[in-house]
């Protein structure tokens, strides 16, 4: 929303850097664990207008996140587009493995189920990512991070769905290693695979730059 709010702006945003830096037409979002659960419906909302918002059940303080209506449009972005969508070992609950009673507590904590939209991105009550126009989604997973298989699942929706989709495994690492363990040696090619994904160019100017060394 608040990159939103600058692209609305243009010359006047707020920020200086963003005006004179920053390239909004190109904008990727992207999220570790949860977070990725975040970026992928935020770019839903995003591009189709379909969200969630938190709403009170007969005037008590609980509340529940529900959809929004379906009738809802995009919002205006102005210039903002988002060019790409990266989950980093997404805590989805799709695919075949099991779910824990611990697990399950978690969710529910947060105010839903394991089958809401949050969770699952494809249980059935979830924006169809058939129908919507997503941009290129790169899904990272690691071997030997439990939701390994969930993210698998959930890169194999998107590629039956016709959406233009990568994935990159990382082997012999677990949930988020390149955050628990950054000296691994496999974080560089975790991180030239963003770099990849984020800017096209990026592995041949690495050959231009071996070339002129």
């Amino acid at each position: 929303m608040w990159l939103r709010s600058q692209s609305l702006a243009g010359e006047s945003a707020s920020n200086p850097w963003i005006s004179r830096y920053g390239d909004l037409s190109r904008c990727f979002l992207g999220g570790d664990s949860a977070g990725a659960n975040i970026a992928h419906h935020v770019a839903m909302w995003a591009i189709t207008g379909r969200g969630f918002e938190r709403r009170s059940k007969d005037g008590l303080d609980c509340a529940s996140w529900c959809a929004i209506n379906a009738d809802v449009s995009p919002p205006a972005m102005g210039g903002l587009c988002v060019q790409g969508v990266i989950l980093i070992h997404p805590y989805f609950t799709c695919g075949l493995d099991e779910r824990t009673n611990m697990e399950q507590k978690l969710w529910e904590h947060s105010g839903v189920s394991m089958e809401h939209p949050f969770a699952n991105p494809l249980a059935p009550d979830a924006p169809s990512i058939q129908e919507a126009g997503l941009p290129c989604y790169l899904v990272a997973v690691a071997t030997e991070d439990m939701f390994v298989k969930r993210g698998h699942a959930f890169y194999q929706a998107l590629a039956d769905a016709g959406k233009g989709v990568r994935l990159f495994t990382s082997h012999e690492e677990g949930h988020c290693f390149h955050l628990l363990t950054p000296n691994s040696e496999n974080v560089p090619a975790f991180l030239n695979e963003l770099c990849k994904f984020i800017n096209p160019h990026h592995e041949n100017e690495e050959d231009d730059e071996r070339s002129l060394a």
